[in-house]
């Protein structure tokens, strides 16, 4: 499960709270100059040995990579095909449950046929990229309303975003949309995105350390202004964190989405033996004067 995190796993709980020689090398001194040759006729063929070994590594990478996003954009073209030549069936088989709906393919490729809300007039793909399991897939097509075939059809162009599940890819259902960055990492300011991860790698590191001063310091300053640092480490934590993973972020402007895997126990002295249990957290992150900060809420002057 996936959820929008602020300060912690429901935040903070406000009413409790958060040489010498040796003889053989002298005697070998006077004729040096014959061992050079000897080693520089070697070692090109070893550097160069070398040279190939990576380099057949790195054409192995590439060619992986090539492999992957032809397949991604095969697949892409399949579902488009489908899409525009009103193939239901063939488009159910690309939908994740939680977009079938329970339904049957009869059921879909009935309904959609008689009330679907877009007919899809054309397609063209302009792009694809392809990044572990995750796939960017560059889309202009148009569609018309069903209900409304005399209307000009409506021009999309966008990114969609694709996942590869037990080695097959499928576009990403609308629920989970919010789980993985909109655009590819080309597109994306690199700098921007590392140093807010840095950041956030910060602020778990502290909150695994019960270090809430540190935890403090990392909230907006307009936060800081309305909650002095002893009425905030005044209360205490709802959980304890034992470790974490920051998987990626995404930053527009001065604000970022940076998804995180954490490992927690209730902060209760008689579980902590308990096994932790994992979540993964979305957090929206706020750039200040230069600086990330965790975009919490300003609290409600009463």
């Amino acid at each position: 499960m996936v959820r929008t995190f602020f300060l912690g796993v429901n935040a903070m709980r406000s009413d409790q709270q958060i040489g010498e020689r040796s003889a053989t090398q002298e005697r070998n001194r006077g004729r040096s100059s014959l061992v050079p040759g000897g080693f520089l006729l070697k070692a090109p063929v070893a550097l160069l040995a070398v040279f190939l070994f990576l380099g057949l590594l790195g054409s192995g990478s590439l060619q992986a990579a090539q492999d992957e996003r032809k397949a991604l954009t095969d697949r892409a073209k399949a579902f488009w095909d489908a899409r525009v030549k009103g193939d239901w069936g063939t488009v159910f088989d690309f939908l994740a449950d939680s977009e079938k709906k329970g339904g049957t393919k009869e059921q879909y490729i009935a309904f959609s046929k008689e009330k679907g809300p877009f007919r899809y007039l054309s397609y063209k793909l302009e792009d694809v990229e392809v990044e572990s399991d995750t796939g960017w897939v560059k889309t202009a097509y148009e569609l018309e309303p069903t209900r409304f075939p005399g209307l000009p059809p409506n021009k999309v162009n966008t990114w969609q975003v694709w996942e590869k599940w037990e080695g097959q890819w499928f576009p990403i259902p609308t629920d989970r949309q919010q789980e993985v960055p909109k655009l590819p990492p080309r597109l994306r300011p690199v700098k921007e995105e590392s140093a807010v991860m840095a950041r956030a790698n910060e602020f778990w590191k502290a909150r695994e350390k019960d270090d809430y001063k540190s935890v403090y310091q990392m909230l907006p300053p307009a936060f800081r202004e309305k909650v002095p640092a002893d009425e905030f480490l005044g209360k205490k934590a709802l959980n304890t964190y034992v470790s974490h993973t920051v998987q990626w972020a995404e930053v527009s402007g001065d604000r970022a989405k940076v998804r995180i895997t954490v490992d927690y126990r209730p902060n209760d002295p008689n579980l902590t033996k308990i096994d932790p249990q994992q979540e993964i957290i979305l957090q929206q992150w706020l750039k200040v004067n230069n600086q990330w900060y965790l975009d919490v809420p300003e609290p409600k002057e009463e």
